[in-house]
């Protein structure tokens, strides 16, 4: 199957999730090596991903990424979270 095609049709085009895992391969082996460390993964698993639909949402957004990194240290797929709360995982 062609890089990034989600059949066995080729279609010529290339879907997000294949520009997203690209992105995250690519930043994590540049981010490894910096740190001279193996064996430890730079980014979770999945994304999601939201259509913003309108301004109220934009703003549920914003709010959810400026408050995100200080829910780090509890989330539960920090491998060195302190008293992981599995609430600190937060929908948008």
């Amino acid at each position: 199957m062609a890089w990034g095609a989600a059949s066995s049709a080729p279609t010529g085009k290339i879907g997000l999730g294949a520009v997203i895992r690209a992105f995250k391969s690519i930043s994590a082996i540049a981010v490894n090596r910096i740190l001279d460390r193996t064996g430890r993964p730079l980014w979770q698993r999945n994304y999601y991903e939201h259509v913003i639909r309108d301004a109220a949402s934009m703003d549920r957004i914003r709010a959810y990424i400026r408050a995100n990194p200080s829910r780090w240290p509890h989330d539960p797929e920090n491998p060195d979270a302190v008293d992981p709360d599995p609430d600190a995982v937060i929908a948008v």
